[in-house]
């Protein structure tokens, strides 16, 4: 149903260029709405007096939009974004028009909220216009009917940082609205946003284009994926002793506080049918016309479902009733046997529903992130037939393509276990959970990036990642800790903004998209520059005048600290790679890093052999962190014998070293990097394999592994994300330097192959490229190793046989040849790297002495 709309804002990438002419006005209800929680009906009718070959509609809304066309359920967009560049969705509706009357009917989210999640969040307004043959035929102006939906309560507490929960009276709905024939002419029109031409001015601004909607932005990436699932399983039926007045503010924490009791005096039958769609649920509650001598509180009816994995859906049912109140809790997983809603007051996982008489059907209008729903049904009058429960799944239309196994079963699991966070953290944006924030962030979810391009590959969605965080960038060269995010840059962390050109880098390495390079490279320099002016004379960074996060670890933060000088000179290093492949050429950043770089030493602590925090008044201090050295190890930024020494401590003492969250991304990948795998293999073991062993099959959020002690607050982890998009850096470590398989030119013009199995006997990887899947198989037999290579296509392959340093032959096999071909090998000398090079090659074995 939706065009495939490209991949950028920018003239050379966008194919709705040039952009289409808005005949639109921004729109909203006449009649006053809050800016909190607010969803307003929009509709408009018009005639066709046949059918056109071609209609299209495009949409756009502050903040969210769900459509319908005669009757119809569209789609529910665009995706989020900041008011100023507005993104706005294309959709084909040829099919869905006829001759006569058609209807579309729009509803529309709107909420100011708190916390700084979009910029300019009182900016409210519809935008939208349909196109049949290349004329416009309908578009929002005053002719519009616009109504305030009453049915939606103002709730108290909040259901995540950027969401509230559903509190919907089906009483105050308006049942129907969305059809074509429905009568609106009761309904006010609606009111244009922007106010008329000022008389002084003399003059009318554009009605689709104006301040915060200055650019209107064609939506990079298709709209999400639904998919409609039964319950997997209904896990209990009982009944609660009601601990509290059902009222619906109160639903998170009520239904955390009663206990669900085998059914004595309410009644449900045929719960069954909820997961074969095979019939109706019956329903009844104890009666509270019950006697004195043996009335002992009310008994609510409640179902607890089970669906079987995580998922992000709306949740939805079909009933019919006289009266009814019902408790809808979400869990991602279950305390003592049953959901627990009220996880913080930050995360208040539950809705309301309050039923009409007759037949009805509600689902949420906003997804949910759950694996379990329990149901509990207050106030009904006498009995309630439950028809059908669903969860509408939405997710991003990635293509798992990335695989890795080994001989260590556990390296495999734990790949998955990313996989799926990764799935689950990214809808229409990358979010750093999708349970309590859902907020875009540039340091934490910076690791999703390179997740994706390792599990799935690249796409719309990263390019989008890349342009979305420049258009959030502060005058003063930092970008904003999360987009959509306040103006405000003084929550923005430094390092946050340091990961942006890393990630580009490591996305350009991918891909090699030039022209998204030129797009951000203006922004890039005014980071760069702002870096700069942090250096002493000596090229030693200073404090910044922002926060820095790092992982929120523990580290001693005073003075010239080593984790900032390391990342922002390896900062200086990629930038100037990124600036001579868009022939930027006579920059000063590859300069300003090879200065930076040259001070590492200066931290290593001869007497101990590792590397400390901080330099205070040119003195190493005591502390040393995991941090610290891991960076030093990946971006080789000291002597070898350095950082063999830092790693040695490692291995002997780990305790000594303030330790890294299992969300650092850096640490596994720089101990294959620096030659120690075992070193990787052990710490993926100690630190992940413990949420594995707990039946995690998600990645949760690990600031600490079971609880966190952050500036003076404990919070316990279970008010923590059970999919977290920070720490994302296993799919790096195991596929890009286990099993090696990285660009040797931009893009994957040439490959190289420089495993690092360590104890492994079977590695099994397959990397996901833009011109399909590089795949490694290795097979340990006695001392000889045998590899296979798929390619794509033929091309140059470059082989870092690591761990083979004593290699006699290698064996090519090309698909070009009938027979196969064996190379000998000179002997190699153990402190070398051996390096060998053919041109369009597709499969290599090679047997050698390990």
């Amino acid at each position: 149903m939706n065009l495939p709309l490209g991949s950028g804002p920018f003239p050379d990438a966008a194919p709705d260029w040039p952009p289409p002419t808005w005949q639109a006005a921004w729109i909203w209800s006449a009649e006053p709405t809050s800016g909190t929680h607010d969803y307003v009906y929009f509709r408009r009718v018009f005639r066709l007096a046949r059918m056109p070959a071609a209609a299209l509609l495009r949409v756009a809304a502050e903040r969210e939009a769900t459509l319908w066309v005669n009757g119809a359920l569209l789609d529910h967009g665009p995706p989020i974004s900041d008011p100023r560049f507005k993104r706005y969705q294309t959709y084909d509706i040829t099919t869905l028009l006829k001759p006569g009357a058609n209807g579309l009917a729009i509803r529309v989210y709107h909420d100011e909220g708190r916390g700084g999640f979009t910029a300019h969040a009182n900016a409210h307004g519809l935008l939208c216009q349909i196109e049949a043959d290349g004329s416009v035929i309908a578009a929002t102006n005053d002719t519009w009917r616009a109504l305030p939906c009453p049915a939606y309560h103002k709730p108290t507490v909040r259901l995540g940082d950027s969401m509230w929960p559903e509190i919907f009276d089906a009483h105050a709905d308006t049942p129907g609205w969305e059809l074509t024939d429905f009568d609106d002419r009761a309904w006010p029109h609606a009111r244009p946003v922007i106010s008329p031409a000022h008389p002084l001015w003399g003059a009318a601004q554009p009605q689709a284009r104006f301040f915060p909607w200055v650019n209107l932005i064609p939506c990079e990436t298709r709209p999400l994926r639904r998919t409609r699932h039964r319950p997997a399983a209904v896990r209990q039926v009982g009944e609660v002793l009601q601990q509290r007045e059902a009222s619906a503010e109160d639903t998170a924490v009520r239904m955390s506080l009663e206990r669900i009791r085998p059914l004595s005096k309410a009644v449900v039958s045929a719960a069954e049918c909820l997961v074969s769609g095979s019939g109706g649920t019956k329903i009844r509650n104890s009666s509270p016309e019950e006697a004195d001598d043996t009335f002992d509180g009310l008994r609510n009816a409640t179902l607890l479902l089970d669906f079987g994995r995580l998922m992000n859906a709306r949740f939805g049912f079909r009933l019919t009733a006289e009266a009814a109140a019902i408790d809808i809790g979400y869990a991602y997983r279950l305390e003592e046997g049953r959901v627990v809603p009220y996880i913080s007051r930050r995360t208040a996982l539950a809705d309301h529903y309050i039923a009409r008489p007759g037949a009805q059907q509600w689902e949420s209008a906003d997804w949910r992130h759950f694996r379990y729903v329990q149901l509990t049904f207050r106030n009904l009058a006498g009995e309630l037939t439950l028809d059908e429960v669903w969860a509408e799944e939405v997710r991003n239309h990635f293509e798992q393509r990335g695989a890795f196994a080994a001989s260590d079963p556990r390296l495999g699991r734990l790949f998955d276990m990313v996989r799926r966070t990764t799935d689950l953290n990214v809808v229409d944006r990358t979010m750093d959970n999708p349970s309590r924030e859902r907020k875009q962030y540039l340091g934490d979810c910076s690791a999703i990036v390179p997740s994706i391009m390792h599990c799935f590959g690249d796409g719309a969605l990263l390019r989008r990642y890349f342009i979305q965080h420049a258009e959030g960038q502060h005058a003063t060269g930092q970008y904003r800790y999360s987009y959509p995010g306040h103006q405000d840059d003084r929550a923005s962390l430094f390092d946050h903004a340091l990961s942006l050109p890393l990630r580009l880098w490591e996305h350009y390495q991918h891909v090699a998209d030039r022209a998204l390079v030129r797009h951000l490279w203006p922004g890039v320099v005014r980071l760069l520059e702002l870096s700069a002016s942090c250096l002493d004379r000596d090229a030693m960074m200073t404090l910044p005048p922002y926060n820095i996060w790092f992982d929120w670890g523990h580290m001693e933060r005073r003075g010239h600290f080593l984790p900032l000088q390391a990342m922002t000179a390896e900062v200086m290093r990629r930038a100037a790679d990124l600036a001579e492949a868009i022939g930027k050429s006579g920059n000063p950043w590859a300069e300003i890093g090879r200065r930076m770089r040259a001070h590492i030493p200066r931290w290593y602590d001869t007497r101990r052999g590792v590397f400390v925090d901080a330099l205070i008044d040119g003195q190493p201090q005591k502390h040393a962190s995991e941090h610290a050295n891991s960076l030093v190890a990946l971006w080789n930024l000291a002597p070898a014998p350095m950082i063999r020494s830092a790693l040695d401590r490692w291995a002997e003492a780990p305790q000594f070293f303030g330790q890294a969250s299992p969300a650092w991304l850096y640490l596994p990948a720089a101990f294959i990097h620096a030659g120690r795998p075992e070193l990787a293999i052990r710490w993926m073991h100690d630190r992940l394999g413990r949420l594995e062993a707990q039946g995690l099959d998600t990645w949760p959020e690990t600031w600490c592994l079971f609880g966190e002690n952050t500036l003076g607050r404990w919070r316990c982890r279970n008010s923590r994300a059970v999919a977290q998009g920070a720490g994302l850096g296993v799919p790096t470590a195991l596929l890009g330097e286990l099993c090696g398989i990285q660009p040797a030119a931009p893009g994957f013009a040439s490959v190289r192959i420089a495993p690092q199995p360590g104890p492994l006997t079977t590695l099994t990887g397959t990397l996901p490229g833009p011109d399909g899947n590089y795949v490694l198989q290795m097979e340990k037999h006695g001392n000889d190793w045998q590899l296979c290579l798929e390619l794509p296509s033929p091309r140059k392959v470059v082989l870092d046989a690591l761990f083979a340093p004593n290699a006699k032959h290698i064996t090519v096999g090309t698909r070009s040849l009938a027979a196969t071909q064996e190379v000998s090998v000179p002997a190699i000398p153990s402190a070398s790297r051996f390096i060998w090079e053919a041109d369009r090659v597709s499969e290599i074995r090679l047997t050698g002495q390990a």
